[in-house]
């Protein structure tokens, strides 16, 4: 849709503005953007376009061309622009040469800069519902800067992408894009410098390898891209952009920025070049929005809700751990090495292979020998394990491997592996370590690993599913205190490992990128009716989400006896709670209906006719059969 209100006039600059009604799922969003400008220079006669598109209402905006008003800021700005208003129309619906002083207050209200009263610069305002074009031009050459603002009152239709067209030069005669984040939290935009891409609508002289590069109210870069990323085009096709040609060296990239502030995103030619390019900003509309909890924890290792810890453990793709075996002057290791980790080899890496769908693959390197530590099993404080204490000893275990010949340069993480016998070392915790507070091996930093106790022998390879669950953000649903299984019972790897149920939970493989936002529902107000598709197989809607708050939740998923839950006696689905405010071990998942007294929880799957109610949200198992369940999510 942007690009064709740029065609209308292929000799000009353009830039197209669109605007939402309320009646669009975004009015839902916390931030939006705002105040939306463009930077350019022109020659004389040349014709800077502007257009947009008011739907769902009508609504009252502030339009400026600056020229004079830029001198004060170092630019050659345009003697005098002319600013002229087109809605549906062959003739202007309003115009402007010279601006007006009484609208100095207006331009107070929205925040904008002030011009000189009697300049040549143009301004007015309009109240607008459909479409609008800005035609923007001067006798002189010169730089404009042209400004579409929200003006407050009226009703809530709102912008929601930006673009413009231009001749890219070099210095200050880039391209400059500005737009403002209105709101609270943050927003995720869609940012795309189009140059070869427009070669398919017949454009010659494009800007044959663009540069974007997007800076914050501080002129600090955010972030940046050369060449676009072929994954992007779901998202072209999600906010209406026309499509790239596959490898093209246009640039595109998909930034989550903090509203309440401003951004500029600039196009230049990333070999000097220069050329005719687009610069485009779409808000992109997250239909997941409120589904998508909150991570409000205070703790830099493990937590529930989005976004998830950067520096933990990655999730999808190669993750490749070095293995290392230790033991102790009073706890000499008599199994072999082999034997050792043929306690989570290679059943550990097949369970989260299958659990993620086949999109994280596990490979370890093991250093076929034992290690002595220079300790007894007894001096490492595992009675009373501390953080200090834990790093202490896996940098001494992977210092003692190195010297041996270990090589941790191509790890992403490690698992240090003890003698199991050794009764000093009754459990294996995860190590998951702040930025800054890493184990370091071959000049490497590691943030993220598990070290093994004596419950190995009793877990398993189930062990180190949930210790690297740690590793990967997920935190304990069992309780630290009082009955430990009196939340989640036998349900998820990350409540009991020993337990009848132990595939992650739907929220849990959401989290870690194991489900597609197309395998989730998020409930709307009303009647909400879904076929679930089981948490153990490929494929399907995995999950309805009905919010209560930006950190609350009642969750509905599908349970039958395969996989790790092969042993469950009762299929079905399965809601619970969740809050992703409360921390680890303090119940953020409870199995529904509540009731501590059930430690394992194994018959609270749902039957065909029975319903849960929780805090308003009523789940309903209409129809079908574990294969297949059918639910209906009531929400307020």
């Amino acid at each position: 849709m942007s690009f064709q209100l740029t065609l209308r006039s292929l000799i000009s600059s353009a830039a197209l503005l669109a605007v939402a009604g309320s009646a669009s799922a975004i009015d839902k969003e916390a931030s939006s953007l705002s105040n939306l400008s463009v930077r350019t220079s022109l020659v004389a006669g040349q014709t800077l376009i502007v257009g947009g598109v008011v739907s769902g209402g009508s609504k009252n905006f502030l339009v400026r061309a600056g020229g004079p008003a830029l001198v004060q800021f170092g630019l050659p700005g345009m003697a005098d622009p002319k600013l002229d208003l087109y809605t549906t129309g062959s003739a202007p619906v309003a115009s402007n040469n010279d601006w007006a002083t009484s609208l100095s207050t207006v331009f107070t209200s929205v925040g904008a800069f002030g011009f000189e009263a009697g300049s040549k610069d143009a301004a007015l305002t309009q109240t607008i519902d459909g479409s609008f074009s800005a035609l923007v031009s001067g006798a002189t050459a010169g730089t404009v800067l042209v400004e579409a603002y929200d003006v407050p009152g009226g009703s809530v239709p709102r912008m929601i992408n930006l673009s413009a067209r231009n001749l890219v030069g070099t210095g200050a005669n880039i391209l400059i894009a500005g737009f403002s984040l209105a709101g609270t939290g943050k927003k995720q935009v869609l940012i795309r410098a189009v140059g070869p891409g427009l070669s398919q609508f017949g454009l010659t002289g494009v800007l044959a390898d663009p540069l974007l590069r997007v800076f914050d109210a501080s002129n600090t870069l955010v972030t940046s891209n050369d060449s676009w990323a072929s994954r992007l085009s779901t998202t072209f096709t999600q906010v209406g952009a026309f499509a790239l040609p596959a490898g093209s060296k246009d640039a595109a990239l998909l930034a989550t920025l903090n509203a309440g502030t401003s951004y500029t995103a600039q196009v230049s030619g990333s070999d000097g070049g220069t050329g005719e390019a687009l610069v485009e900003v779409y808000e992109v509309v997250d239909p997941l929005f409120e589904a998508r909890l909150t991570n409000t924890s205070s703790r830099s290792d493990v937590a529930l809700g989005f976004p998830r810890f950067t520096h933990r453990l990655a999730t999808t793709g190669n993750v490749r751990f070095k293995v290392i075996f230790v033991d102790f002057s009073d706890a000499a290791a008599t199994r072999t090495v082999q034997s050792v980790f043929g306690l989570v080899n290679p059943a550990a890496a097949q369970n989260f292979a299958a659990m993620s769908y086949g999109k994280l693959n596990v490979t370890f390197d093991p250093q076929v020998q034992w290690l002595r530590m220079s300790k007894p099993s007894t001096g490492y404080g595992w009675s009373s394990l501390t953080f200090v204490l834990h790093k202490a000893y896996i940098q001494e275990a992977i210092d003692l491997a190195v010297a041996a010949g270990a090589d941790f340069s191509s790890a992403d993480a490690f698992l240090v592996m003890a003698n199991p016998d050794a009764t000093a070392f009754a459990n294996g915790p995860a190590f998951c370590a702040s930025v800054g507070n890493g184990v370091t091996a071959n000049g490497r930093i590691f943030l993220n690993g598990a070290t093994s106790g004596r419950d190995l022998l009793s877990w398993g390879a189930p062990w180190f599913n949930h210790e690297i669950g740690h590793s990967m953000s997920l935190v304990d649903l069992y309780a630290f205190t009082g009955s430990t299984h009196r939340f989640v019972g036998d349900f998820s790897l990350m409540g009991n490992t020993a337990g009848s149920a132990l595939e992650f939970l739907a929220w849990e493989r959401w989290q870690l990128g194991w489900l597609d936002d197309n395998q989730v529902v998020c409930a709307k107000p009303g009647v909400t009716s879904v076929t679930l598709s089981a948490i153990e197989s490929v494929g399907g809607v995995k999950m309805v989400i009905a919010p209560l708050s930006a950190t609350t939740a009642v969750i509905v998923e599908s349970r039958r006896a395969l996989g790790l839950d092969a042993t469950i006696t009762k299929a079905g689905p399965l809601v619970y709670y969740i809050d992703t405010s409360i921390a680890s071990g303090l119940g953020p998942i409870k199995v529904l209906p509540i009731d501590e007294s059930d430690r394992r929880k194994l018959t609270f799957t749902m039957s065909v006719g029975q319903t849960i109610t929780y805090s308003g949200i009523s789940v309903k198992y209409s129809s079908g059969d574990a294969s297949a369940p059918v639910v209906e999510v009531t929400r307020p």
